[in-house]
């Protein structure tokens, strides 16, 4: 993925992350927390036309700080694992 890419790729998740409460305030019959987020981020790749030329796995590291972000806020880890998040001071 380019540069310019990777930018928007990374402000597309960061719109994600902003409209989270939107995007998971539907009824989450069909779709759990994560996967609307994905789905919402994927949807907007594809609308700023992103998608196809450029593969699922460029926009891994992307998506999966976006899950670790929900992860860290939804629900608190179990004791021993911490969803990659840096502890306090580090």
């Amino acid at each position: 993925m380019s540069v310019q890419g990777s930018e928007r790729m990374k402000k597309i998740c960061e719109g994600v992350w902003r409209d989270r409460a939107v995007i998971l305030s539907g009824d989450g019959q069909y779709f759990t927390g994560e996967e609307a987020l994905v789905g919402a981020a994927y949807w907007r790749l594809c609308k700023a036309g992103l998608m196809p030329e450029t593969s699922l796995a460029d926009c891994a590291p992307f998506l999966r700080e976006l899950l670790r972000q929900y992860r860290a806020e939804a629900v608190p880890p179990p004791e021993g694992c911490d969803y990659g998040v840096e502890p306090q001071g580090a």
